[in-house]
């Protein structure tokens, strides 16, 4: 339905539905329904998501993670409201080449946050250079893109699928090999109508992983 297929011929095609070999048992992924980080309501949900951040970073104090911020506003923001221990831990960057730097740092480091906005694919943090990915804000593609907003009038649930779509590409930064772990957050509260609409969409290990923070 999402890459035109609906429209072509019918026996020409068909889908196959590949399950993981992987054991997710340790690599739940927490959601919050509280603070969307929409476009109306960011301004007062980031303060809060913020130190939702700083109390997940207290559990994971010697371990790595990273943090998916959706925008360079929301990096910014994060390094704002950090206190001392949070802030010395966070390794961020604004631009490819200082992502290249940050990431290198990063590896070198021992309990360091890799923190940005486009963690999401082509990044392999085996082991234990990740054991804990937090996302500030859901990945939709960007509305005043002409090409993202066509698609998304024209092809039903296309938005959703592809917000969907970048966050499993981001739940296996972590999650390299059999045997490997890393604990997920998702701290936009807007995940709710997402699950609520179109929770469908999740792959069926992702929706077995999905768990509701009180």
């Amino acid at each position: 339905e999402f890459i035109g297929l609906k429209d072509a011929p019918a026996g020409q095609y068909k889908g196959l539905d590949v399950p993981s070999t992987f054991d997710y048992s340790k690599s739940p992924i927490y959601f919050s329904e509280k603070n969307p980080m929409s476009y109306k309501e960011k301004a007062k949900s980031i303060g809060p998501i913020c130190r939702q951040i700083t109390e997940i970073a207290k559990i994971f104090a010697n371990q790595r993670g990273i943090i998916q911020t959706g925008n360079y506003e929301n990096t910014s923001k994060l390094l704002d409201y950090a206190p001392p221990e949070l802030k010395s831990r966070l390794i961020k960057y604004s631009n490819a080449r200082e992502k290249m730097y940050a990431i290198t740092q990063f590896q070198k480091s021992t309990n360091g946050i890799l923190v940005g906005p486009t963690l999401l694919e082509g990044l392999n943090f085996d082991g234990d250079k990740c054991r804990f990915s937090i996302c500030m804000k859901l990945p939709y593609p960007n509305l005043s893109n002409n090409l993202v907003a066509a698609k998304k009038d024209l092809v039903p649930n296309w938005y959703a699928s592809a917000c969907i779509a970048s966050l499993e590409q981001g739940f296996g930064r972590g999650v390299r090999f059999d045997g490997d772990w890393c604990v997920n957050y998702i701290l936009d509260g807007c995940i709710a109508n997402l699950i609520r609409f179109n929770g469908d969409l999740f792959s069926r290990n992702t929706q077995n992983r999905l768990k509701a923070l009180g």
